[in-house]
């Protein structure tokens, strides 16, 4: 299948490395709104467009398209946007990651190196998992959630929705909820809940703001 990769950042670029090595899609572009990058290629990959020449993909012979992307709502947006427009939003999944057949698959789900997910786990759509991250059993990452490099969840967890994990963070099993649209710093040590659009860091993890203004403690 031809395919786009939406940005021409880093982070697309290492995906770019693993769809090559790893899957049977053809990477025949990318889109990225930098000026700079349109008319230039990323690792010989041409930059097609912005992102706004999306809906126009399928008119080019693109059928599908890869959205790397760590801010999780523009990732939800552009893919909801990609499936209106006609295209396919496949999931990667590394051959090396450990993933129990038990796991409970979304759509558009993103697993890289060295990710092991134990039985019963649940991973609904658009969810990204980046290398070297264990979650364990009967946890849940609800649509949208990013987990970054090298993050520890442990087991019966409920991730909300758009939920970002920093990297290196560790969930403690007997956390039971972390809410939609949070951020764990990198390296935080949650040990009880987390409420919606909380800014949590720390060893142990405490809250230091909210993402819409307002001010608590955990």
């Amino acid at each position: 299948m031809r395919v786009a990769i939406l940005s021409a950042g880093s982070y697309a670029q290492v995906y770019l490395s693993y769809l090559r090595e790893f899957s049977p899609h053809n990477v025949v572009g990318f889109l990225d709104d930098d000026p700079g990058l349109q008319g230039q290629e990323v690792s010989g990959i041409p930059v097609l467009g912005s992102l706004a020449a999306l809906p126009q993909l399928a008119g080019q012979g693109v059928e599908g398209v890869f959205c790397p992307l760590g801010q999780n709502e523009a990732r939800l947006r552009l893919l909801r946007q990609a499936r209106a427009a006609g295209l396919q939003t496949p999931s990667f999944i590394h051959p090396s990651a450990e993933l129990s057949r038990d796991i409970q698959w979304g759509a558009t789900v993103y697993v890289l190196p060295g990710a092991a997910i134990m039985p019963y786990a649940v991973l609904e759509d658009a969810v990204m998992i980046s290398t070297m991250v264990s979650i364990a059993h009967h946890t849940t990452l609800h649509e949208g959630v990013f987990v970054s490099t090298g993050c520890k969840v442990g087991a019966n967890i409920d991730i909300g929705h758009c939920a970002f994990l920093g990297m290196g963070s560790v969930l403690m099993t007997g956390v039971h909820t972390i809410g939609a649209h949070s951020l764990i710093g990198a390296g935080a040590v949650v040990t009880r809940d987390v409420p919606p659009r909380a800014v949590v860091a720390g060893v142990p993890a405490r809250v230091l703001r909210f993402r819409d203004g307002a001010e608590g403690a955990a």
